[in-house]
């Protein structure tokens, strides 16, 4: 009989939306504080080791928990340079994860809601189960 052995479980219990803009981080979450009612502050980037060069690659990232609702909300920079965060993703610029009690949140008020900023060329739900290397925004 052939043995399997479970080594890492992913909690994959999070909303994604990925927003594609052209605004530097700072000033988009600057605006998305306004937006969400939320206080984003930076906190420290995520790091990876480019395989190929093996170039060290810095994401920055800003985080807010709602004392509230208990809701988690993370901004991924999802570039540095030519080189995506998660790389399926290449067309997002930001990556906003909420977790937490994610019943709280609903997806597709805050997706409409980021939409009505011009800053914000556009804003889609993402599946984390359907995205290579989900892996590195699990922070």
């Amino acid at each position: 009989m052939k043995k399997i052995t479970l080594t890492d479980y992913i909690d994959l219990n999070f909303i994604l939306i990925g927003i594609s803009s052209h605004e530097r981080d700072i000033r988009f979450c600057f605006k998305l504080n306004h937006l969400l009612q939320l206080d984003l502050e930076r906190i420290e980037d995520v790091e990876l080791i480019q395989q190929k060069t093996k170039s060290e690659l810095s994401f920055s990232c800003f985080q807010f928990i709602d004392p509230d609702t208990e809701l988690e909300y993370t901004v991924y920079a999802n570039r540095c340079g030519s080189v995506s965060l998660l790389p399926g993703l290449r067309q997002t610029d930001y990556l906003l994860k909420i977790s937490g009690d994610i019943e709280l949140a609903d997806p597709i008020e805050i997706i409409n809601k980021l939409k009505t900023l011009p800053e914000v060329l556009t804003a889609v739900n993402i599946n984390p189960s359907e995205t290579k290397l989900i892996e590195n925004i699990l922070i």
